[in-house]
């Protein structure tokens, strides 16, 4: 008996109730079951149809003697007797198995369509569906497959799981062998459980890999350079890094002519097409590197990484496999394995994603990433609760007839769709039955406002409040609309009315009004009132700072008030020892080298949020005015200078460099004594004297003002900026750095009266070496590693320390690092796994934060001619040009 017959023929014989049938039908049915037990098929068939006539109803004997049918080789006769219960959705499935056993494909997949439908919360149907789909269409089956393993409770057991998915991946092999591998990787790796399983869909997915990549070797064809053009790939990878892409361009494109089977070559062409913006023409060269060297990881990982940032998600299942084809070639690289996770996760392979994290936190637990790992583990392992049981809405009321309650909501649900012609036909219905239903009313009066019958939408709320006066919100709408048609005198009394009755955004317009005629202890009751009513209000936030700023200018009235004498006599005084006291911000940076950091991310905000984000629209704005267009000027002058807006912004960062310039000993005067922030002030000043006439949207001299002060901020200040950010956060690493580094530690009080080891310090590689981190932190991380290696010298009373310096450049971005080795010949023992501990007691904690936090890497390798080597991979930064800066 085969397996799907018998999981039909067993719920017939244990769980059939016992007041199914009649005593007569339950004898003829008990009897059939023997019969069918005893391989007595035919007599079987007998006395279930018996049962089938006599009880129409039992659907169960329709299957069972489908069944046995079948088992006495009579399929046309089952095939009859399953297709006279198309309601029953286990007849249903029994006739479509039976009709993909007779290769009758094309019945048996409308047979399993009817079944999702009978049994729609059934995953299962899928997998018989894939097998009637995979002949003709091999890539809709498998898409079905794949789907069947998004269902928590997907198994790899049901309905012959595997044997479908190889007759599936068979029929993809030379169609879409994408597809046919991440079916059998989310296989293999959702049910690693399963040994038997899973060993048949490994052989598979290794033969396909093996076919894969014997291709590739097949197409292998990488040549060395000789001198000359290494010399040209030398020169164009210069030009790129400092920024000049169109020579680069002219020499890669004429090597890859010259040189077409150079790998390195096009690798080298595809970032410069990269940074040309041809995505395309970057694909292209990157894919050719990759046929010439397929040994190389570097090259699917750079393509995985273009497929799955440039196409919009359209390819991140191929940006997955990418990814694969790189850590196969590569399985020690954790951060490749980070990057194939993301890949993964992007193209909604789960279970992919999560054995890629795995992987990488095995060999890099302690990595900048290791916290976004755990977290995607723990998410994937996650089960979604239940909902929360509600109090359900209130019932249709007694007025309201059945008919119009639903016509009701209809009209609702189609005016959210965005069809107010169908929403209104449904609430015309529901005001015909009830015509003193108010939601009804509010409801048509919404639509004809949408369709733009302003005098209809008045009357209609009019009548409805007219029903129902207690409606405050319903007075704002009505408000706005009197607005709209020009009668605002109505409009301000429906407001305070709504005011009155304790609507929030009723309460919200009398504060913002308050406040603006100068009425601030009235402004600041209002809000409270709003307070009391709404956390939810959209205006919210903006409430608050409003309530903020009030209580500031209150404060400072009142003690204006009380000072006003000691005011008028200090403030010339004041204002000549303001100008003249404090130091700039360079002298301050000078004396306090550890606020570098903070300061770089002050600057940086300043440049990002209130300059770029903001100041960077006064020329548009300008523009608009010259042709007479206000609403942009009135939008700007609300982001500028509102509450939370780009000037109150600077203001609150020039405090936190000043607080810092406190905490550093310094008295630090930006407004008066340094150039850049002093121009920076001064034309935020004038711009604030302009708020007047931006948010009147007119002004004599307004757009050429705009202009002049856009050329200042968003062009000297600017770039300005960005020199101080990129001077600061970049330092160039040279011998004198590293012997003054080394003289450090020599000098340090423990280190007195010892007997040192001697440093050899290789050769540095020739032009300068940028790094993308703060000089300080760059001195604590080699400080630590190099007194490390001295306190364990001194230690074991041997040993010697070498620094070496090279470049390596990134597998997966192509981007250039520096590698520091610091190197001893000690026999005390250190690994990776002991340093990114913490290595209580060799202080090494300091330098493994530093590093991640300037996105390098730090791990202990075997090194010749040493005994180990603690090496730092840190980013290698280029000068900023003029553009970059800008």
């Amino acid at each position: 008996m085969s397996g799907w017959l018998l999981l039909l023929w067993l719920p017939s014989a244990s769980a059939v109730p016992e007041d199914a049938l009649n005593e007569l039908l339950r004898e003829h049915y008990h009897t059939a079951q023997q019969l069918e037990s005893g391989e007595r098929y035919t007599e079987a068939a007998t006395h279930y149809r018996v049962v089938m006539l006599g009880d129409p109803e039992f659907k169960q004997a329709v299957v069972d003697l489908g069944r046995v049918l079948e088992l006495d080789d009579r399929p046309g006769a089952a095939l009859r007797v399953y297709a006279s219960a198309p309601n029953d959705a286990d007849a249903v499935e029994a006739l479509g198995r039976l009709q993909l056993a007779l290769g009758d494909l094309g019945e048996a997949k409308r047979s399993f369509e009817r079944l999702s439908r009978l049994r729609p919360a059934w995953p299962g149907w899928r997998i018989p569906m894939a097998a009637a789909t995979a002949p003709d269409d091999p890539e809709e089956a498998a898409a079905l497959l794949l789907e069947y393993l998004d269902f928590v409770t997907a198994s790899i057991d049901d309905e012959g799981m595997v044997d479908v998915t190889i007759q599936v991946c068979g029929a993809l092999r030379d169609r879409d062998e994408v597809q046919a591998v991440e079916l059998l990787e989310r296989l293999v790796v959702r049910f690693q459980d399963d040994a038997e399983s899973v060993a048949r869909l490994e052989a598979l997915l290794m033969q396909f890999e093996i076919d894969a990549f014997a291709e590739e070797l097949a197409q292998a064809a990488d040549v060395r350079l000789p001198p000359e053009d290494v010399d040209r790939l030398r020169r164009a990878r210069e030009a790129f890094a400092s920024g000049d892409v169109g020579a680069s361009s002219v020499l890669l494109e004429q090597l890859v002519v010259d040189q077409p089977r150079s790998a390195v070559a096009w690798a080298a062409l595809s970032d410069v097409r990269m940074a040309r913006g041809d995505v395309g023409g970057a694909e292209q060269a990157i894919r050719s590197a990759q046929k010439l060297a397929p040994l190389e990881a570097a090259y699917p990982a750079r393509l995985g990484q273009l497929l799955a940032d440039s196409y919009g998600g359209r390819f991140d299942g191929e940006a997955s496999q990418a990814f694969a084809r790189a850590v196969r070639r590569r399985a020690t690289d954790p951060e490749l394995w980070v990057r194939k996770a993301r890949a993964d996760r992007r193209a909604g392979l789960w279970e992919l994603s999560v054995a890629a994290y795995q992987h990488a936190l095995e060999l890099d637990p302690e990595a900048p990433w290791a916290e976004e790992a755990r977290r995607s583990i723990e998410g994937a392992a996650r089960q979604l609760p239940e909902d929360v049981p509600l109090p359900s809405a209130p019932g249709r009321p007694e007025s309201v007839p059945e008919e119009a309650w639903i016509a009701f909501h209809r009209g609702w649900a189609w005016r959210e769709r965005g069809a107010p012609d169908q929403a209104l036909a449904e609430v015309l219905v529901a005001r015909r039955l009830a015509p003193l239903f108010v939601r009804a009313i509010n409801l048509e009066a919404a639509i004809r406002t949408d369709r733009e019958e302003l005098g209809v939408a008045r009357a209609l709320y009019r009548e409805s409040l007219e029903i129902e006066p207690g409606q405050p919100a319903l007075l704002t709408v009505l408000a706005e609309l009197e607005e709209r048609v020009g009668d605002l005198e109505r409009s301000g009394a429906l407001w305070a009315a709504a005011a009155a009755q304790g609507d929030p955004r009723a309460l919200w317009r009398r504060a913002q009004a308050e406040a603006t005629s100068g009425r601030w202890p009235a402004a600041r009751q209002t809000l409270a009132a709003y307070f009391a009513r709404t956390t939810s209000d959209p205006n919210y936030e903006d409430a608050r700072a409003l309530d903020a700023l009030l209580q500031r200018r209150i404060r400072g009235a009142l003690g204006g008030g009380l000072l006003g004498l000691g005011f008028v006599v200090s403030v010339p005084l004041g204002l000549w020892l303001r100008r003249r006291s404090g130091v700039e911000l360079e002298v301050m940076l000078a004396a306090s080298p550890r606020i570098w950091r903070d300061v770089t991310q002050i600057c940086a905000a300043i440049r990002h949020e209130v300059l770029k984000h903001h100041a960077s629209v006064l020329v548009s704005v300008a523009d608009a005015l010259d042709k007479g267009d206000r609403e942009p000027a009135q939008w700007a002058a609300d982001r500028l200078f509102g509450p939370g807006g780009a000037l109150e912004r600077l203001d609150d960062y020039v405090e936190e460099l000043e607080a810092l310039g406190r905490s550093s000993g310094v008295h630090l005067n930006l407004r008066f004594r340094d150039p850049l922030f002093r121009s920076l002030l001064a034309a935020t000043a004038r711009l604030q004297r302009l708020e007047p006439e931006l948010r009147r949207g007119t002004g004599r001299h307004l757009a050429g003002t705009l202009r002049e002060l856009s050329g200042v901020l968003n062009q000297e200040v600017y770039q300005a900026l960005g020199h101080l950010v990129s001077s600061l956060s970049v330092i160039e690493l040279d011998r004198e750095l590293l012997d003054t580094i080394w003289q450090d530690v020599c000098d340090e009080p423990a280190f007195q009266g010892v007997l040192l080891p001697d440093l050899q310090l290789e050769p540095l590689p020739e032009g300068p070496l940028l790094l993308k981190i703060f000089p300080s932190d760059l001195r604590d991380i080699l400080g630590n590693l190099i007194r490390n290696s001295v306190e364990a010298c001194i230690e074991s009373g041997q040993g010697q320390i070498g620094l070496a310096v090279a470049l390596e450049e990134d597998l997966i971005t192509g981007l250039e690092r520096v590698v520091i080795r610091v190197r001893d010949t000690n026999p005390r023992r250190l690994t990776t796994q002991m340093i990114r501990g913490r290595y209580i007691g060799r202080g090494l904690g300091l330098a493994v934060d530093l590093t991640n936090r300037a996105r390098g890497s730090i791990h202990v390798e075997p090194d010749p001619g040493w005994s180990k080597a603690i090496v730092v991979r840190l980013p290698r930064a280029e000068r900023p040009t003029a553009e970059e800066w800008g």
